[in-house]
C-alpha cells in the first residue's frame, strides 16, 4: 500500500514542478513590469526637476521619495542644491530614510551653513542616522541655537553617535541640555540618554523635586532614566513619596524604579 502512494506522488511530481515554475515565471514577469514602470516614472520626475517652477520641482522631489533606486537617490542628492528651500527640505526628508553615504557631506554642509533655520533643522535630523562622530561639532553648535527645534534635533543626533569617547567628551553639553529652557528639548535629551555617568545622575535627581508638582510628563521621563542607576538612600525615599503622586504614570514609573533599584542592589550584594 505504501508503495502505491509513493508511485502516485512520484507520478505527480512533474506536474507540480511545472506549476511551481510557471508561478515563479509569472511573478518574475510581474516584477519586471513594475520595475520598468518605476524606471519610466523616475525618469519623468527627474525631467520635472528641471522645471522653472519650484512647485513642480517640489512635487517631483516629493514623489521621488517613493522610488528607492540609485537613480532616484542621485536625483535627490542633486536636489539639495536647489535654489528653493522647500525643494531641499523634501529631498532631505527622503534622504533621511536612505542614509546614502554619497549624500553625507552635502547634508553636513547644509546642517552647518545653510541660511534657513528650517533647512538646517531637517539637515541635522538627516545626519542622525549616520551616527558619525565627525558630525558631533555640528550637533554641539546646534545646541547653542535660539531655535528649540534645532537644539532638540542636535541633542538627539549627539546622543546617537556610536563612538562612546565622543559622547563622553561632549558630556558637559549633554548635562546642560537636561536643563534646557524648553521642556521638549529636556525630554528629548533624557529619553535618548546613552551614557551612564554620575553627573547625569545628579542632574536627574535634582529634577525630582523641581518638577514634581508642575510637570508630571517630564517627571515620568526622569524616573524612567533613573532605572539605569542604583539610587542613593535620600533619592530612594523621594521616589517612595512619588508612589502617592496624583498622576498615574508617575506612580507607575516610581514603582518600576524601586523594583529595578532592588534588583540592582541585590546584584551588587552578590558581587
Amino acid at each position: 500500500m505504501t508503495g502505491y502512494y509513493v508511485k502516485r506522488i512520484t507520478d505527480a511530481l512533474p506536474c507540480l514542478l511545472v506549476v511551481i515554475l510557471t508561478g515563479f515565471v509569472c511573478i518574475q514577469c510581474s516584477n519586471s513590469v513594475i520595475k520598468r514602470s518605476d524606471r519610466k516614472e523616475v525618469e519623468k520626475l527627474i525631467r520635472q526637476m528641471n522645471s522653472t517652477s519650484w512647485v513642480t520641482r517640489e512635487q517631483a522631489v516629493r514623489k521621488l521619495g517613493d522610488h528607492a533606486s540609485r537613480k532616484s537617490t542621485r536625483a535627490l542628492i542633486k536636489a539639495l542644491d536647489d535654489r528653493h528651500d522647500a525643494v531641499i527640505i523634501h529631498a532631505l526628508q527622503s534622504l533621511t530614510l536612505r542614509k546614502s553615504e554619497k549624500a553625507h557631506d552635502k547634508i553636513r554642509e547644509l546642517a552647518k551653513n545653510h541660511r534657513n533655520e528650517n533647512v538646517r533643522w531637517y539637515a541635522i535630523k538627516a545626519l542622525t542616522p549616520y551616527r558619525d562622530a565627525l558630525d558631533a561639532t555640528i550637533y554641539i553648535e546646534g545646541l547653542e541655537s535660539y531655535d528649540w527645534l534645532i537644539r532638540e534635533a542636535s541633542i538627539v543626533g549627539l546622543l546617537a553617535v556610536e563612538d562612546y569617547g565622543t559622547r563622553y567628551v561632549c558630556l558637559p553639553a549633554i548635562v546642560d541640555t537636561l536643563n534646557d529652557s524648553s521642556m521638549s528639548v529636556q525630554i528629548a535629551a533624557i529619553k535618548n540618554l546613552s551614557i551612564i555617568d554620575d553627573r547625569i545622575y545628579t542632574a536627574l535627581v535634582e529634577k525630582l523635586d523641581k518638577e514634581a508638582g508642575t510637570k508630571p510628563t517630564l517627571l515620568a521621563v526622569v524616573l524612567k532614566a533613573l532605572m539605569s542607576y542604583r539610587l542613593d538612600e535620600k533619592t530612594r525615599e523621594r521616589v517612595v513619596e512619588l508612589l502617592g503622586h496624583r498622576n498615574r504614570t508617575v506612580r507607575v514609573m516610581a514603582l518600576r524604579v524601586l523594583k529595578k533599584n532592588q534588583v540592582l542592589q541585590d546584584a551588587r550584594e552578590l558581587l
